[in-house]
């Protein structure tokens, strides 16, 4: 194989990137204070050895940690900054707690295997080097693991033992003492975490500098890739579809609206993050096809982003809490504050503007879709290729089918979500008590009974509130379906004709 070819092909390790992604790992985690946050190296680290998963198990669970870390960091992020103005402390020690050890034992185990991958790779293939240097570097990752997750919640534990009497009162100003010793133990941790932290990132750019160095041991696995996966497509797309596939799942369970005190607890942005990660997965293979999906993506991410920022700055202001009947009392409030209209239009705004890009983005993510459908599913044609050609048609016309009822179902869930948004702010327009009228004609017993009974207690925004979630989750469950008939279908073509 040429040098020429080499370069053309995507090496299996990534050293660059791996070692940009642990720079994101050494700094203190102090509850939201992450400057660097540990999701996003955690995604470049993946992103470093993707390749290297795809013909090692080791990297594959490696990589499968990886992405729980990223999510669960994602999320204990997002969930400590709801919590961070709360008054209690207790809330925000038990989810740094919690967090904390799901983070230390899933970023453990997810670089002991990708270190132990790399060890096995590099005995098999004699690169003395790498083998004799990764065999050392677990013992740092457990110690800076204990320190970044675990050491940070001293602060949290002593302001929490204070408030319950667990530390004396002394000289009468247990306050001052409190603060002080707060503080010394936050810059204590600072310091340690921040000076150990850098040691450990040094050695891991040294030895993924010198895994970046070793041209033979690298052309192996190439070459290795390619005989095994890269030289087909089909292989290639299955494997991307089972990533993209839990991916783009996760996503659609963070679209499902979950609202207290007017904020939403599963931000939308997350989810675009989620499903642009499983486009970016499919780009390589249908670059012009996933094209529009990621620019979309982008464009929802930012709208989601921008909504979900904006209208927690808005309630913070008007302290709408859930208790007084949010959707219904938001005109009334904002009657009575309305310096906070324009505001309240920009959101409503940026909302509906969210709703419409997140179809078009979906729409074009369906693009690629019915491009594998085309072209890697169907039956095998090998024993009988005139049955073989009438039952391709008919897995891909199922497939087409399930794919229209996505579309459709994606149009709906957009038109509930921004009705939804719009209606909040103006009067009632009968929706609901049309729908009511309907129901009222069936009879008045069991399910339908208790569906009219609701209808006619029902405003327009409640209907379209309730709607919205049934929406999301029908295009989950229609999704999920999608997903197992197409990796069915793509069995039937490729992997039952070798049988």
């Amino acid at each position: 194989m040429s040098l020429q070819k080499n370069k053309k092909r995507a090496l299996p390790i990534n050293s660059l990137l791996i070692i940009i992604g642990t720079f994101f790992f050494f700094n203190p985690n102090l509850v939201v204070l992450d400057i660097l946050p540990d999701f996003i190296g955690a995604i470049l680290i993946i992103s470093g050895f993707l390749h290297l998963a795809d013909i090692e198990d080791r990297a594959k669970d490696a990589q499968k940690a990886l992405v729980i870390l990223a999510i669960v960091n994602a999320a204990k992020m997002l969930t400590m900054f709801v919590l961070h103005n709360n008054e209690g402390q207790v809330w925000g020690l038990i989810f740094t707690f919690c967090f904390g050890l799901g983070e230390g034992a899933l970023f453990v185990y997810g670089m002991g295997k990708l270190f132990s991958a790399i060890t096995y790779q590099a005995m098999r293939h004699t690169c003395l080097p790498l083998y004799e240097g990764f065999s050392s570097l677990l013992p740092l990752t457990v110690l800076i693991a204990i320190l970044k997750n675990l050491l940070v919640m001293l602060p949290e534990l002593t302001s929490l033992s204070t408030d319950y009497g667990f530390i004396e009162n002394i000289a009468g100003n247990e306050e001052q003492v409190l603060s002080f010793v707060y503080k010394a133990l936050t810059v204590l941790n600072l310091v340690v975490v921040t000076l150990y932290g850098f040691g450990w990132w040094i050695y891991m750019l040294r030895y993924f500098k010198t895994v970046g160095r070793q041209k033979d041991f690298l052309a192996a696995l190439d070459e290795k890739y390619f005989a095994e996966v890269g030289s087909k497509h089909e292989v290639l797309t299955y494997r991307a579809l089972k990533t993209a596939g839990l991916l783009f799942t996760l996503g659609l369970v963070l679209l499902l609206p979950l609202r207290l005190d007017g904020n939403d607890i599963l931000p939308d942005f997350a989810a675009g993050i989620l499903l642009l990660l499983g486009v970016l997965r499919l780009h390589r293979l249908y670059k012009k096809r996933a094209a529009g999906a990621l620019i979309a993506g982008g464009l929802y991410t930012v709208a989601a982003a921008t909504e979900w920022v904006w209208e927690l700055i808005f309630n913070l202001r008007l302290d709408i809490k859930d208790g007084v009947g949010y959707y219904d009392s938001v005109s009334a409030i904002l009657l009575r504050h309305p310096k906070y209209l324009p505001s309240w239009f920009g959101i409503c705004a940026v909302s509906i503007l969210k709703y419409l890009l997140l179809a078009v983005f979906l729409f074009f993510l369906y693009r690629v879709f019915s491009a594998i459908i085309r072209e890697h599913t169907g039956a095998s044609t090998e024993l009988a290729p005139e049955l073989g050609v009438r039952k391709t048609a008919a897995i891909q016309k199922n497939l087409a089918g399930w794919l229209t009822a996505l579309r459709t179902v994606t149009l709906l869930a957009a038109l509930s979500g921004g009705l939804s948004r719009a209606l909040r702010m103006f009067p009632e327009m009968g929706i609901s008590k049309t729908v009511a009228a309907l129901f009222s004609l069936l009879p008045n017993e069991g399910v339908l009974g208790v569906i009219s009974r609701f209808m006619e207690r029902g405003s327009d925004a409640t209907l379209l509130e309730y709607l919205d979630p049934f929406c999301v989750g029908l295009l989950l469950v229609l999704f999920l379906v999608f997903h197992s008939k197409l990796s069915e279908g793509i069995d039937n073509k490729y992997y039952c004709a070798r049988e």
